[in-house]
């Protein structure tokens, strides 16, 4: 069977997706981003047709719509799904040989991203298509351990068409690219915003040139002589530094550190 069978959504004249129809006037005048969107069937070609703001903006009230954090209605969940079925269904094709039963995989796990994972700010399918697929490695068994030695390790069927996608062995990543990608992410994601993103870097820099120990301060960021050094720069007091600072590392940590490899 399909994803899309899978999740009920392969009729457009569905139970949910008819109940979609009928609600879609009403989300309309209450969401703005899908005033001059189409219901469906015509949906998924006026997102490819129109501006990307405008197609993100349409995606993003759905996914506020049908997340149990926003509006909670399982109809604006599954118009949802039911645009990213063609991305969700390349996902499925391209880890077939992880499991034999990857359709329903891939739309159980698009089900509960969309109707509970964090609700994306923008870039909506890609946010959601790739929590798709790092909730689907984890639910089979590939992941990467958090704060070890094998940190860059990643689990994987010998068989398996993602050793394609696996970096080169031979090419080593520096921990300032890994932390470039980290921030990068963590800002696009919507889990600290551009100026917590400065000041880790600002702190990274000045507790990088300082005398003191790494191991006091989280990993130095907090430490006096890097946080009085910026609070100067900043005109801010070093209180105020370093709870930015605990905010900003325990967002990162609630976000990313959850890719565990089961025992």
């Amino acid at each position: 069977m399909s994803v899309a069978a899978m999740l009920g959504l392969d009729d457009p004249d569905s139970e949910l997706l008819a109940q979609a129809q009928t609600r879609w006037s009403g989300w309309c005048v209450d969401h703005p981003g899908l005033d001059c969107a189409p219901s469906l069937p015509s949906l998924r070609q006026w997102l490819l047709a129109c501006a990307p703001d405008q197609a993100d903006g349409a995606l993003a009230a759905l996914a506020n719509l049908g997340n149990c954090r926003g509006g909670g209605d399982p109809a604006a969940a599954a118009v949802l799904c039911w645009t990213l079925l063609p991305g969700a269904s390349t996902l499925a094709r391209g880890l077939a040989t992880l499991c034999p039963d990857i359709d329903q995989v891939v739309a159980s796990q698009l089900w509960i991203e969309v109707r509970s994972g964090r609700i994306p700010a923008r870039h909506v399918a890609a946010n959601v298509l790739r929590n798709v697929r790092k909730g689907v490695l984890r639910h089979l068994g590939v992941g990467q351990p958090v704060g070890s030695r094998c940190d860059t390790a990643m689990l994987v069927d010998p068989t398996s068409r993602l050793w394609l996608d696996l970096p080169n062995p031979d090419r080593h990543p520096t921990a300032k690219a890994e932390l470039e990608d980290l921030l990068e992410r963590a800002c696009r994601d919507g889990v600290i915003d551009l100026d917590d993103c400065r000041l880790l870097v600002r702190l990274a820099r000045a507790s990088g040139t300082g005398a003191g120990p790494r191991r006091a301060g989280r990993g130095g960021l907090t430490a006096s002589a890097a946080t009085t050094v910026v609070s100067a720069e900043l005109g801010i007091s070093g209180r105020t530094v370093r709870r930015r600072v605990q905010r900003s590392l325990t967002a990162l940590a609630a976000a990313y550190a959850v890719e565990t490899v089961p025992a």
